[in-house]
Order: structure tokens, then sequence, then C-alpha cells
């Protein structure tokens, strides 16, 4: 598994994260590990590098419904743990932007799920769209919005025409990015390309980056 660490976020009795697992079947006892050690509830993952010759019951873990989303080549896709006693429903899986998104109820509350991942060859301003096009429809659905993902623009170098054009579309989709500590290092860098936004910053209760196995 990379040493990028996973985010994580306490939304009162949701909890949710996410990870850049780079190959689901390869560090699939980790991400078990990670899901019921944390007593996560909706853990988004992105490059699961799944295909169809790869079946669901051979990454399945108790007590949880998993979701995907595969690129269908070499690479990419995206996953989703779901606690099986959540009220849920597909909203759409989107193959080219490589994206989930769900509804879902707790507590009385309708809000929307999603993890996204955008491929670092992938036109940033061709993925917002997109991304724009995806909450513009859940809006009027729900309460408040969630959404996971990699991004893939380094949000600790505002100086950037891509850094500037990602803060500039969550501000206009009234999305705060609530991850301010580095999510990916190496020796020589450290950057901040995966995200977790809300609609509402009033409802989190806590959130931050942890550390996961470097193998």
């Amino acid at each position: 598994m990379n040493s990028r660490p996973k985010n994580i976020t306490r939304v009162s009795t949701l909890k949710f994260a996410h990870l850049n697992v780079r190959s689901l079947v390869a560090h699939f006892s980790d991400i078990k590990d990670i899901l019921l050690t944390n007593n996560i509830d909706v853990f988004g993952l992105t490059e699961t590098w799944l295909n169809e010759q790869i079946s669901s019951i051979n990454i399945k873990i108790d007590g949880f419904d998993f979701l995907r989303c595969d690129r269908g080549k070499r690479g990419g896709g995206v996953g989703i743990y779901i606690r099986s006693s959540i009220n849920y429903s597909v909203l759409r899986y989107a193959g080219e932007t490589e994206q989930i998104w769900l509804t879902l109820r707790r507590g009385g509350v309708w809000a929307s799920f999603s993890v996204v991942y955008r491929p670092p060859t992938y036109d940033y301003k061709a993925f917002l769209d997109g991304f724009e096009s995806m909450i513009s429809q859940v809006i009027p659905k729900v309460e408040y919005v969630f959404s996971v993902g990699d991004f893939n623009v380094n949000l600790l170098n505002n100086d950037t025409i891509e850094a500037r054009s990602v803060i500039d579309f969550l501000e206009s989709v009234g999305l705060t990015q609530i991850i301010n500590e580095p999510t990916r290092t190496t020796m020589l860098t450290a950057t901040l390309i995966d995200y977790i936004l809300t609609s509402d910053l009033n409802i989190i209760s806590n959130s931050g980056v942890l550390p996961v196995p470097h193998k």
C-alpha cells in the first residue's frame, strides 16, 4: 500500500473516510482492518484497480455493501464500502469520470455521498464540469452533500491555475474542503490532493488525516 494517509471525518452519528488504495485486492486485508478498527460507516476508495475478472465476492466485508465503478482498463476505478444497515440508494455510476453518487438517510436526514477520482491526465476543467453537473442534480434531493476523493490538484500550493480553479469552483457550488494537512508525502514532496468536501461545516464534529501501513 502506498504511504498516503486516509482522510477521516465524523458527522454526528455518521463516520466516513477516503483512501487512495492503489489496488484493493492487493491491500484488502489492510482495508478491512482500517474499516473495522476505525468503525467507519462509509469508506470511499480511489484507484481500486478492479476489473470484470475480479468478483465482488472476493472483496466482501461482513456487515457492509460494496459498490464499484471500474475503469474497464488498467488502473483507476472507485468503490464504496457502506454499512448494510444504512438506508441508501445509488444515484449514478459515472465511468468516464470515475464517480459513484449515493443518497443516504441517517437520523431522519437525507444526504448525498460521493467518491470521485480524477486521473492526472484527465483535464481538470472537464472533470469539474462533470462534477458540477452531478452536484446540480443532487442538491434538490438532499439536505447535505459530502464528497471524498482524489482530485490530483495540490491545494497546498494555491498559486497554481489548477488550485485556484478548484478553490473558486468549490466556492461557487457551496462546498468546503475540510482537510488541511498533506495527504501524500514522499522523501521530497508533500501534497494535498485528496479531499473531503461538505456543504455544511456546522455538522462536522471532527476530521483529520491518519497514517496507514506502508508496504
